[in-house]
Parts: structure tokens; sequence; C-alpha cells
């Protein structure tokens, strides 16, 4: 559907939304898989620095950690890697586009 308003303007999965960027992407150049895996990166930086520095964009969601038995220090960074992917963003109400 066409509709935006309601409900859908609550957000977006940020994983849903590299995703949509990386398609797009690589719809317009040919990219390898190492090529991708690094654009996925530097547009979960990108996000990242919109939240924090910027301001353009909010997280609306975040999920809780689940009951994990303390993981491995490896396991914990690829974690809170999902928990990122996992979390709704949307554009921040109060952002002006020039």
């Amino acid at each position: 559907g066409e509709g935006l308003e309601g409900d859908k303007q609550a957000g977006m999965k940020q994983l849903e939304l590299i995703r949509w960027y990386i398609d797009e992407i690589s719809q317009k150049t040919a990219m390898g898989s190492k090529e991708l895996a690094e654009e996925y990166l530097l547009t979960q930086r990108i996000i990242q620095h919109l939240i924090k520095k910027e301001g353009t964009l909010i997280v609306i969601s975040s999920p809780e950690e689940e009951e994990e038995d303390g993981g491995l220090a490896s396991q914990s960074q690829e974690r809170s890697l999902q928990l990122l992917d996992a979390r709704i963003l949307a554009v921040n109400p109060n952002f002006v586009s020039e």
C-alpha cells in the first residue's frame, strides 16, 4: 500500500533500512560480497552518526537484552550488533530538511 500514515509512521527496523539501501546501491553498482559487507558496516556507522551526532534519526524502540548467560566477548560484540540492527528508527520529528 501507498499510505504511510498511521502506524507505518512508527519507524523502520535498522536492518530493513540497511537492506533497502544495500539493495538500491547493488542494483546501480556491481559489488562483490566483500564490498557489500564493507558497505553494510559503513552504513551502520552512518546511521549511528545520524542518531548520536546529527540528531536526524531517533531510536523509537530498542530490544532489551534477553536472558544471556554472560557469553564470550566475541559473542557480546556480535550480539550488540544484532541488537542495533533490531532497533526501530525514525526521522526526528524536529528535523527540517533544507
